[in-house]
């Protein structure tokens, strides 16, 4: 596709992320480190991914060994999400959410391109797996190992960096729920914080030593000021002269609110910033400042805006992605053309005009209505075994990823919660249809 476009990248790569993460991978190999020739490390990005990819750039001598690694990887976590599924249900099943999440299109693009989204997904599934569900090595081992495993895919994904503190607090909550003996977690907690401090120390130190902070990754921070915080002021500011569809405040970054909003935001972060620091530090405390002047309104908004993490199309992501490359064109919303592709369907006037209107979008449409299904038998499932620990798992799982994307939310985004999304579905649906058998089968017996 990107041969058919000359300013596209060459494959592997995509436009965005895909080219800096690059960048950084070759100024590790270049200076030792993430400088050199005009190159600046940039604090959002924190270091797993562009490691993994410098060394196998440097032991293939290019990046498709990486592309090889993350495909292999991502077999592996469909196997983990077929036997964590068949704990639940017979291996039919089972089968249904680990072949759906292998075939999603956002999973193959992320892993069959220089993205982390796929990558990091897998070491989420192989953590949870060996956490939750694997009975070997002994408990201290596993600990240690999870430690890893998870320090990895925080420092892979800033928005893993929240899972160091859930994961084994959830684990030792399963524990002790079913030992009541909290003697025995001591020693694996003790290998967990060890571990875990060994992994991060280094590059906290890192940062600390050059920004001043403590932190994995700025990039939280940044969103939620300048995408969550500016996105939500903008929209209550366009309301003021004319009504805006929430779900769609977003997508006019050329109105003129926005650029009220930004001297709101230069100014506050001015004042709050002390001489001679780096305002970059003060993005997260102005974010919940500014969120905290109207927690009720934002909460509405957060909401509202993170459906696209559970409905969200990977096929119309797919085709954006496809358009970008063979054409050129920007960005174009899938919820943009599916309004307006809704709108045409709407003014037909003969049924050829409305599906005329509506097939070009059909795909997208059907895939939208699956995922919406999917959200339905997983709150289903919920309620039906909302006593079981591992059910409540999944559902801690899908929402920690879900609040934390929130109106940043797009299918690729949902990688790393569709493994629990599909399971918890395809339990409640097979208990509903179970259910439903032995209703036919109560009636044919009693006839």
């Amino acid at each position: 596709l990107a041969a058919k476009n000359p300013e596209a990248p060459a494959y592997p790569f995509v436009a965005g992320d895909s080219v800096t993460y690059a960048a950084l991978a070759d100024s590790l190999i270049e200076h030792g480190g993430f400088t050199g020739s005009g190159f600046e490390q940039e604090r959002h990005w924190p270091p797993a991914y562009p490691v993994f990819l410098a060394v196998t750039k440097w032991l293939g001598g290019g990046f498709y060994l990486a592309i090889v690694l993350q495909v292999l990887a991502s077999l592996g976590a469909v196997a983990l999400v077929y036997k964590m599924a068949l704990k639940f249900v017979s291996p039919g099943w089972a089968s249904i959410p680990a072949l759906l999440f292998g075939l999603d299109p956002s999973v193959v693009l992320a892993n069959t391109t220089v993205l982390s989204d796929g990558l990091f997904a897998s070491l989420i599934v192989s953590g949870v797996y060996l956490a939750f569900f694997a009975r070997m090595p002994s408990e201290t081992a596993k600990w240690a190992i999870i430690a890893l495993v998870i320090s990895v895919a925080a420092l892979m994904r800033p928005i893993g960096q929240f899972l160091i503190l859930l994961v084994p607090l959830a684990l030792a909550s399963i524990l002790y729920f079913r030992s009541r003996n909290a003697r025995k977690l001591m020693v694996p907690l003790a290998a967990y914080v060890v571990v875990s401090v060994l992994m991060l120390a280094p590059w906290l130190s890192f940062v600390h030593s050059r920004f001043g902070v403590y932190e994995i990754s700025h990039v939280a921070a940044s969103n939620l000021l300048y995408y969550n915080a500016r996105d939500f002021l903008a929209w209550k500011e366009m309301n003021k002269r004319h009504y805006v569809p929430i779900y769609l405040a977003s997508r006019y970054r050329d109105d003129p609110a926005y650029k009220t909003v930004d001297e709101e935001i230069a100014r506050s972060l001015s004042a709050l910033t002390p001489p001679g620091k780096d305002t970059a530090n003060y993005e997260g405390k102005l974010a919940a400042r500014l969120i905290l002047q109207d927690p009720i309104g934002y909460a509405y908004y957060h909401i509202v805006n993170t459906a696209p993490f559970f409905i969200g199309s990977s096929i119309g992501a797919y085709h954006q992605v496809v358009q970008e490359l063979t054409t050129g064109e920007g960005y174009s919303p899938t919820s943009l053309v599916l309004v307006q592709s809704a709108r045409a369907a709407l003014a037909a006037r003969a049924p050829s005009e409305f599906l005329s209107a509506l097939a070009p979008v059909a795909p997208i449409l059907l895939e939208t209505l699956a995922w919406a299904l999917a959200a339905f038998f997983a709150v289903v499932e919920f309620f039906l075994k909302r006593r079981e620990p591992l059910i409540w798992l999944f559902a801690l799982l899908i929402l920690y990823f879900a609040a934390l994307t929130g109106p940043v939310s797009i299918p690729r985004y949902r990688i790393p919660a569709e493994p629990f999304i599909l399971i918890l579905a395809t339990i409640g649906a097979s208990a509903i249809v179970e259910s439903y058998k032995r209703v036919i089968w109560n009636r044919k017996s009693t006839s």
